[in-house]
């Protein structure tokens, strides 16, 4: 998993956005973490400042760009959501959630399923298929992505384990 680096003045100003704007920023941040890519318009290549570099998108959400200076530094979801001012167990909600749209992606594209037939399967829109293809979840439920996931084949089992202190 990449590390994401924040200026301490842009993280700061993160922190005072609503909780919803940092749900959504830290989902779609920890994507990138992970080697996804993100579509528009949730998120822009920004190349010419340097290569791997992301602007995102949010709504009632400013752009801001500033110089790299002492980054503060997240290597997990935990670490990512504690940055972003959140409670630390967003970040095992981060995870879970973007295991299962990963899942969805892939068995799909194994499958060659169309969105329409996904959507179909299970029962669901066409808009809400293509939403989780371009991992734009934000309005998708945890319970709609196991019902398509069961609905093209995939049996999906929890585990759990206690939290390390």
């Amino acid at each position: 998993m990449k590390k994401v680096e924040f200026h301490p003045k842009a993280l700061a100003t993160l922190r005072d956005f609503p909780e919803e704007i940092r749900r959504e920023l830290g989902q779609a941040i920890f994507e990138l973490q992970k080697g996804n890519h993100l579509s528009m318009p949730l998120a822009k290549p920004m190349a010419s400042i340097e290569k791997g570099v992301e602007e995102l998108r949010v709504k009632d959400l400013r752009s801001y760009t500033m110089k790299k200076i002492k980054p503060v530094i997240a290597r997990n979801a935990k670490e990512l959501a504690v940055a972003l001012g959140l409670n630390e167990v967003f970040g095992l909600e981060l995870e879970i959630r973007s295991d299962l749209n990963d899942k969805i992606i892939e068995t799909v594209m194994k499958q060659g399923l169309t969105h329409a037939q996904v959507a179909k399967l299970a029962k669901t829109s066409r808009t809400r298929v293509t939403a989780l293809m371009n991992r734009q979840s934000k309005e998708i439920s945890t319970d709609l992505m196991l019902r398509i996931l069961g609905a093209i084949g995939v049996h999906a089992r929890i585990q759990f384990k206690k939290i390390a202190a």
